[in-house]
This record gives C-alpha cells, sequence and structure tokens, in this order.
C-alpha cells in the first residue's frame, strides 16, 4: 500500500497600506517672466511613516506647464505621476456655474449673464436685466466664461509615493512652470526745468489669469523671455515594497 503526502508551502503574504499625507505650503516664491510663463517654488510640509509615505497634490494652476514639476526631496522618490486629463463638454459647463458667460450664436450675436443651470448639451443664463435664457441645443455657439474661452483642463493632481530618510515632520521643495501670469512695465518720465531735473519712475502691472490665488509671495519680476525646455519626465516606478 502506497502512502501519498500532499507538502503544504506556506507563503506568509504582506499587505502594506500607504496613507495619503496632507501637504501644507509654508512658502511660494514667483519668478514672472513678460511672455506669459512663470517659476513656481514652494516649501511643503507634510508628516512621513517610518516606511513609505503617499502625497497627493492639487494645488497647481490650471496652465501648469506638462513635464515641468519635479519634487526637491531629502529621501527617495520611488513614483511619481501627475494627471493633466481633458474634461468634457458638459462638465467645462458645469465647473463654469456663477461665473460670468458670453455666449455667442452662429449669428454672431450674443447674450451675457450669469451661467446658473447646466445640463445635457443646454445652460440657462441670468441675463442682466433680470430675465432668464434657456438654450437647449449649444452646437454652433461659442461660449466665453469671464472674457476667456471655455476651458477644458481638469485641475492638475500630482501624486508621490515616497520613502523617507526620517520619519515625523518632513519638508521638500515643489518647483514647477506655469502659464497664466505675466507682467508689463510703464514707465514715467518727470522733468522739473526750475531746476533742471529728470527724475524716471516704473511700475508693475502684474497680471494673473493662471485661475489660482497666490498668498504670502516672494515675487521677482524678469524682463526678457524665457528659453523654455521640458524637464525630465521623471517616471519612476515602484516594483517592490517590501
Amino acid at each position: 500500500m502506497k502512502s501519498s503526502f500532499l507538502s503544504l508551502a506556506i507563503i506568509p503574504l504582506v499587505c502594506i497600506a500607504i496613507f495619503s499625507q496632507e501637504v501644507k505650503i509654508n512658502s511660494t516664491s514667483l519668478t514672472l517672466y513678460q511672455s506669459n510663463y512663470a517659476i513656481v517654488k514652494q516649501q511643503i510640509e507634510f508628516n512621513a511613516s517610518a516606511d513609505y509615505t503617499r502625497l497627493v497634490f492639487d494645488k497647481f494652476p490650471k496652465d501648469l506647464v506638462e513635464n515641468s514639476f519635479n519634487l526637491l526631496f531629502d529621501g527617495e522618490i520611488l513614483e511619481q505621476s501627475i494627471d493633466l486629463k481633458k474634461v468634457d463638454f458638459n462638465t467645462a459647463l458645469r465647473n463654469a456655474i456663477g461665473k460670468e458667460v458670453n455666449l455667442i450664436q452662429p449669428q454672431k450675436l450674443s447674450q451675457k449673464g450669469k451661467l446658473v443651470l447646466v445640463g445635457e448639451n443646454e445652460i440657462t443664463l441670468n441675463l442682466d436685466d433680470g430675465s432668464s435664457l434657456f438654450v437647449k441645443d449649444l452646437e454652433g455657439y461659442s461660449i466665453l466664461i469671464n472674457n476667456y474661452p471655455l476651458d477644458y483642463q481638469a485641475k492638475p493632481i500630482a501624486k508621490w509615493i515616497l520613502k523617507p530618510r526620517r520619519s515625523g515632520l518632513n519638508s521638500a521643495f515643489l518647483v514647477y512652470h506655469t502659464r497664466g501670469l505675466s507682467w508689463t512695465t510703464k514707465y514715467f518720465i518727470y522733468l522739473d526745468e526750475q531746476n533742471q531735473k529728470l527724475s524716471i519712475s516704473a511700475y508693475a502691472n502684474l497680471q494673473n489669469f493662471s485661475g489660482m490665488d497666490f498668498t504670502n509671495v516672494r515675487l521677482s519680476i524678469v524682463e526678457g523671455e524665457i528659453l523654455t525646455k521640458s524637464a525630465p519626465n521623471y517616471d519612476y516606478r515602484m516594483e517592490k515594497l517590501a
């Protein structure tokens, strides 16, 4: 009589949970160019675990330049990605609810009002005279939001998985490029004929159409244009966590 033995190998499975940590912006430095371009450098803080830390950051301008962002961090970056997907027409309209809309008809006639309701390829505006305008089929119409074309860009979201050198409170620098920020200069010349003196003053007019407010900013303005070159496309992939 033959006996059969079944040998079982017990392999422990390790599941590592990585929770997202809250990111706090401590300071912001802006370098503005005259060509609708800016470099943003932000010092951020977050709490890190002893093993792996996941960060999610969405406080970006809508005109973030793709592949321009970089995280300067005292540790190892295992994975880095950013979501710059476009949104569909109706979602873009819903994102504009409450804003001023200039609706231009195919006959080039226009209606201005506040966007209050959005349906499937239909909108309702509250006009300046107090009446409401309902448009069911928007094919052939042009839509301006606050005098700008309808924005199909979803809010950028960056994600990292980090392996810090130490647990607890960590700091890092986030650097990226964006459009929608610019500046212009006005010069004033004063001539004092009596004292035969000439004085020149300059004033900078800053413009922010990036879709994001910046507070507590250290600002630098640069005259001229920047020669842009795509930053390295960091494509970290996490193959093994244990």
